[in-house]
């Protein structure tokens, strides 16, 4: 009954009182830029273009400083119902993996 673009490939049951939002233990975030010269009209909404060369390198060795356990209070929202606003950032790639399809 779903539509030709989506795939489901695990499904599991949860308690009836789970809350995806939450309970859940760990999130992935990803973050798109297209770097070329013009814009992709069909992507647009999902990444961000950034017309300009990017040091890859300085931007990997600076993802490996936000690596570990930091308090990210000064991100939350004013009035905030969170308590504990200490996340573990355990991994963030993307950019060699990026450069090595390029190439």
């Amino acid at each position: 009954m779903l539509p030709d673009d989506l795939y489901i490939f695990n499904v599991e049951e949860t308690p009836a009182n789970f809350h995806a939002r939450f309970d859940v233990k760990k999130k992935e975030y990803r973050y798109r830029l297209l770097t070329r010269r013009l814009p992709d009209l069909f992507r647009r909404h999902y990444t961000y273009h950034f017309p300009y060369p990017l040091c890859l390198e300085s931007m990997e060795e600076a993802a490996g400083y936000l690596k570990g356990k930091h308090d990210f209070t000064s991100f939350c929202a004013a009035g905030t119902s969170v308590v504990d606003k200490v996340r573990t950032l355990y991994d963030l790639t993307g950019f060699s993996e990026r450069r090595r399809t390029r190439q």
